[in-house]
């Protein structure tokens, strides 16, 4: 029996044939996460009923929140097969970038279709207070 066990060890490069991994992912939601743009973003006003054509500069900041809500999910898309410790700091740029990259779409959307903030009808996310 040891032998048989050795000889299969020599067909998987001297290791067990099976890889058993355990990992844990962190389903709390992560609060607090800073972000902001470096510098101005330039942007471009049009708004022809008045005349009105004018390029400004836009800086975006505050905080956002985060969770993992299905982790096979997450480990397929992201952190994928990696042997070291995946951390928060290892997504936080790509996460940020997401963010800034999404604003400025929503934003460069919202002038296209001449709509306004102020006229929305929903009130305004509510900021959260921590305890």
């Amino acid at each position: 029996e040891t032998f048989k066990q050795i000889g299969g060890r020599f067909a998987f490069g001297g290791d067990t044939g099976h890889d058993q991994r355990v990992y844990y992912f962190n389903t709390k939601e992560i609060i607090g996460n800073k972000y902001g743009t470096a510098s101005p973003v330039p942007f471009r006003v049009v708004d022809q009923n008045i005349g009105l054509d004018v390029d400004i500069s836009v800086r975006c900041n505050g905080e956002y929140s985060y969770k993992i809500v299905n982790p096979l999910l997450f480990y397929k898309n992201v952190c994928g097969n990696v042997e070291q410790p995946y951390s928060r700091s290892q997504i936080d740029s790509q996460l940020k970038s997401e963010l800034l990259t999404g604003s400025t779409t929503s934003g460069a959307t919202c002038a296209a279709s001449r709509s306004r903030a102020s006229a929305s009808t929903r009130s305004p996310p509510r900021p959260r207070t921590r305890r």
